[in-house]
């Protein structure tokens, strides 16, 4: 299988599974390229964030044409408050980057993302049992979204199954809610962390041959998944995320594991 028939397929798949669920398809992507370790890390992040930006795009632009139910003040907190998350989850990462070794840095990403797995799936099997908030207020809104912003950047997932769970936590969105808000905050941090990228690095350094075909997947990824959250029912929805939970725990864990042995 050629490289760019094989990262196609990463996208495709990837951001069709993260559009029905919300987790945007980064959580997918970020593991399984640090498995693969044909980049650095930071081509990886740039290779996932640009993928997934243009799969929410698609994915949000079909919910909003389907006339989705949602609230103009959330969208906006959510997103105005995930741009500046992602310019300093990217921040946090240059620093890591410039100070440690690549395989270090790699550790830190897969151990703090298997953390957040093992606590997601752990709260979605027993949310029905535990408290939820109805916040509606502007406040908590923006400092969500920063807080989404900066691990979305920081671990360059877009940020996943985090995003769901802590939406639902705070505001009582169900499923679906949670993964189309999920998604515009998606948008708008890895927005930001390209632009932060351009206008301070550029992508000149970056090996980026397969990013046309990635984008390709993550567009059709977008289109295929928006039509599945709109055709599946709550409890289906639910049954992907949890197996994407799983699935990628044990992704993280090999990586882990991987590193530590080399």
């Amino acid at each position: 299988m050629s490289l760019y028939l094989m990262y196609f397929l990463i996208a495709i798949i990837a951001t069709t599974l993260g559009s029905i669920t919300g987790m945007g398809g980064g959580i997918i992507m970020k593991p399984i390229l640090d498995y693969l370790n044909h980049y650095n890390i930071e081509t990886i992040g740039i290779l996932s964030s640009v993928t997934v930006l243009f799969m929410a795009i698609v994915s949000i632009s079909r919910q909003l044409i389907k006339y989705r139910k949602f609230s103009p003040k959330a969208a906006l907190f959510l997103s105005s408050s995930s741009i500046l998350g992602g310019i300093f989850g990217e921040r946090i990462l240059n620093v890591l980057v410039l100070n440690l070794s690549h395989e270090s840095v790699k550790l830190i990403q897969n151990f703090i993302l298997s953390i957040l797995l093992i606590l997601i799936f752990l709260y979605v099997l027993n949310k029905k049992s535990l408290p939820s908030y109805k916040f509606r207020n502007a406040l908590v809104f923006f400092i969500v979204g920063c807080l989404l912003g900066i691990l979305a950047s920081f671990l360059g997932i877009g940020g996943g199954p985090i995003n769901v769970a802590i939406l639902i936590f705070f505001f009582s969105f169900d499923t679906k809610e949670a993964a189309f808000y999920s998604l515009v905050t998606i948008l708008f941090s890895q927005l930001s962390k390209i632009t932060t990228v351009y206008l301070t690095k550029g992508f000149s350094g970056y090996d980026l041959k397969v990013l046309p075909f990635m984008v390709l997947g993550g567009i059709l990824g977008g289109l295929i998944g928006s039509h599945l959250n709109n055709a599946f029912e709550e409890n289906k929805i639910e049954i992907v995320f949890n197996c994407i939970v799983i699935f990628m725990f044990i992704v993280c864990m090999v990586n882990i594991v991987n590193v530590l042995v080399i």
